[in-house]
């Protein structure tokens, strides 16, 4: 429903599956809802962040998590992309990189902090 920009309905889908999750107590679904939830508002450039990245991140480093269930692989790389940029969980975001193989769709190149696998710096110094 968020892809097809029908956004109230999406936001009423993501709803009942938190009150599930929720009620199942589980950490992993919980997870992932949070991040749905961070990609729409993101996507729509919302000012509500629904706890985002910061609960999300910080709660599952803790808890060690290192899986979601966003299929498409840009949205999580966005997502990373975004906590990267705010400086929040930098070390669990760059191992859940590392464990999801996620490759950004297009090469956030202002992001230093991209857990890149191989990294060439040029200018100056030589480095690899």
């Amino acid at each position: 429903m968020h892809g097809m920009n029908k956004y109230q309905e999406a936001d009423s889908h993501i709803s009942a599956a938190a009150d599930l999750a929720d009620r199942m107590g589980s950490k992993l679904y919980q997870f992932s809802i949070l991040l749905a939830k961070a990609l729409f508002a993101f996507d729509r450039q919302s000012r509500l962040r629904f706890g985002f990245p910061e609960k999300s991140f910080a709660d599952r480093a803790e808890g060690g998590y290192f899986y979601t269930y966003i299929s498409q692989p840009y949205a999580a790389a966005r997502l990373c992309q975004k906590a990267l940029d705010a400086g929040i969980e930098v070390e669990y975001v760059h191992e859940f990189i590392r464990r999801l193989k996620i490759v950004p769709e297009e090469p956030p190149l202002h992001l230093e902090s991209w857990p890149w696998p191989l990294k060439i710096d040029t200018l100056g110094s030589f480095e690899l």
